[in-house]
């Protein structure tokens, strides 16, 4: 007996059985076995993800789906492979498309494939069991995703896939928007006082706005609700500004992360938001983020005069992230250049990762914050 004839013979037993216990309750034996075998079936592809997994209970032998949301550094996506448009962040692949070795790598590799995202090596992307869990799997950990249970059997267990760099221009462009949603409160502000929030839901409250807890990346650490936050207000700044849970205390760190989960937490009411804080801005303050776009090889300068500081041109890789204060310097500036340059070329100062300061062409580079 086929798989499809093996699951009908199990309804008609547990229907027969139905139909016994009614029997005895006073009603016709061949009304309730026609009513119960001839009643349409309503079609699954109008029933939600909900209404499925309970009125279609899948056996052992027919297909099994592993389902999983995915996220951007800045958030949720939607997923090309959603079988619900109610839940366009989750999406599902069959459990045989992984090829073995069935580990959280191989399946990764499988999800990115799904999702259009080149992922070969499976170094793009994290695996969370849970949406809300802090560390993601190991990628040499098995899954279990064939028979029932294992990971990810329906869509209240999908796994969290997060691609964890920054995709291309292209990779950009064929992603689906990012969802909306309300649930974690958050007021935004600059330096000088309160600013509008475009997702403000109070009148009286315009610098208060809430987001969906379920589109923030794993592992909701600060970082990633600020992102998520600069993603929703449409003001990259925020994803580099300072985000306090306690206006007693400082700012969170990046990897702050105690603060979301289940039942209370900071942020879950308007009274209880959240502060975010633009970072300021003035000559001499390297908190500006600048994104290499262009290599950059380092020159010697002249030494300087009149105790004037000489800086070099920072060596710097496609890539690689500098801050700067945001000052250009051009002609007329006090900038000293080596032998064999041009002349005064505009610059700004940034300070590297390992804090090297130094000069960096502005055609070389693009600000994150704007």
């Amino acid at each position: 007996m086929d798989c499809e004839g093996r699951w009908r013979s199990r309804a008609i037993g547990a229907g027969a059985r139905r139909c016994n216990e009614l029997y005895k309750n006073g009603h016709s034996r061949a009304d309730l076995c026609e009513h119960l075998f001839l009643s349409p079936i309503p079609p699954s592809s109008s029933m939600r993800l909900s209404e499925k997994d309970m009125a279609f209970p899948p056996p052992y032998e027919s297909p099994r789906y592993v389902y999983y949301r995915v996220y951007a550094p800045y958030g949720a996506i939607l997923s090309k492979t959603a079988p619900d448009p109610t839940q366009p962040s989750i999406g599902r692949i069959k459990a045989t498309s992984v090829p073995p070795p069935l580990n959280v790598a191989s399946l990764k590799r499988t999800l990115a494939h799904a999702e259009g995202i080149p992922d070969p090596l499976g170094l793009r992307s994290d695996l969370y069991r849970l949406p809300g869990e802090q560390t993601p799997m190991d990628d040499m950990e098995a899954v279990a995703i064939l028979g029932p249970g294992g990971v990810a059997p329906t869509w209240t267990d999908a796994v969290a896939l997060v691609f964890v760099d920054e995709f291309s221009e292209e990779e950009e462009l064929n992603l689906p928007k990012i969802e909306e949603g309300i649930a974690l409160g958050a007021g935004t502000q600059d330096c000088t006082g309160e600013d509008h929030s475009t997702r403000a839901f109070d009148p009286e409250e315009l610098a208060l706005g809430r987001i969906d807890l379920s589109t923030i990346a794993p592992p909701r650490d600060a970082q990633a609700i600020k992102r998520c936050i600069a993603r929703a207000e449409r003001k990259p700044i925020y994803a580099f500004a300072d985000l306090y849970a306690d206006l007693s205390q400082g700012p969170l760190e990046s990897n702050a992360s105690n603060f979301t989960g289940d039942g209370q937490f900071c942020g879950s009411s308007a009274a209880d938001a959240m502060r975010i804080v633009q970072p300021e801005r003035r000559p001499g303050l390297y908190n500006r983020p600048l994104k290499v776009i262009q290599p950059q090889a380092q020159r010697r300068q002249l030494p300087s005069r009149a105790g004037q500081q000489a800086l070099t041109w920072l060596e710097a890789r496609i890539g690689e992230i500098v801050n700067t204060d945001g000052i250009l310097h051009w002609e007329g500036s006090q900038l000293r250049f080596g032998f064999g340059d041009p002349g005064p070329e505009a610059a700004y100062t940034a300070v590297d990762s390992s804090g090297v300061k130094g000069l960096i062409k502005p055609e070389n580079v693009t600000f994150l914050d704007e």
